[in-house]
């Protein structure tokens, strides 16, 4: 599906999302544009991978909509949704079948470029010659099972590749990877997003501030009851930038002063 020029990528417009009809966090309202990396903040059950799975397909919303390349994604089957939307969504914890090599994930994830198996072979040896991906070179034959959890998430992020997602969406994506590797996804990231969105959620705030264009926080609203549904606000871009160049200058305490008093301040 081609975009049309000038569209985001993603648009939210007054997303609801929860559970069995009582509304998590409502009211979300943001785009994404092609080259831009967004991460949702918040507390533990704030509802953060609820909106991602809400986005993916995985869950309907309780109102509002979800647009991708200027088109309501309506539809419901995830695997058709995946393909017509190009949406990639790694999940957390174990995202492949264990019985497969790594080897034939990366076949699968081809499947539909209908390439003779020579040149998805080709394809897939190109990919894990450089880094991040290098880290499945010694893997590709070996069972999904016996991954590190890096390595999965990595795996995970090369079927994106592979199948050329617009919009990744990335649920917790520095769990389980070593500092090596966070050195090697993250900057891979930006350069991957130069042409596509992504839209994370992460617990890792020098993560989520440090490699992130803007962040989102699920908050409570003023004056809010304790059964109603959290509000979803962008974080103010200088407070942002100046958690970002505490993270970097290597003032983690600092950094993490200020995003304590962030998140509290949404208590």
């Amino acid at each position: 599906m081609t975009r049309p020029e000038g569209l985001p990528i993603l648009k939210l417009e007054g997303l609801s999302v929860g559970y069995h009809g009582r509304a998590l966090v409502d009211g979300i309202t943001f785009e994404l544009a092609p080259g831009t990396i967004a991460c949702v903040v918040g507390r533990n059950g704030s509802g953060k991978s609820t909106v991602l799975r809400t986005i993916a397909g995985q869950l309907n919303p309780l109102g509002g909509r979800v647009l991708v390349n200027g088109r309501p994604a309506s539809e419901r089957r995830l695997w058709r949704r995946a393909r017509i939307y190009r949406i990639g969504f790694l999940v957390q914890g174990q995202r492949h079948f264990p019985a497969l090599s790594v080897r034939e994930h990366l076949h699968l994830a081809l499947w539909y470029s209908r390439k003779n198996w020579r040149a998805r072979e080709f394809e897939i040896q190109r990919l894990v010659d450089d880094p991040p991906f290098s880290a499945l070179a010694n893997a590709v034959d070996r069972s999904a099972s016996t991954l590190s959890g890096g390595q999965d998430m990595i795996l995970g992020l090369a079927k994106c590749v592979l199948q050329d997602c617009q919009l990744l969406l990335l649920d917790e994506p520095s769990t389980g990877l070593s500092v090596v590797h966070r050195n090697e996804v993250f900057p891979y990231l930006r350069v991957l997003a130069e042409h596509r969105a992504i839209l994370m959620v992460e617990q890792s705030m020098s993560v989520a501030f440090g490699h992130s264009d803007v962040v989102y926080q699920i908050r409570k609203r003023a004056g809010q009851g304790p059964e109603e549904a959290l509000a979803c606000v962008r974080v103010n871009a200088d407070v942002k930038a100046s958690i970002a160049a505490s993270y970097r200058a290597g003032r983690a305490a600092e950094a993490s002063d200020a995003v304590a008093a962030l998140l509290g301040g949404g208590s």
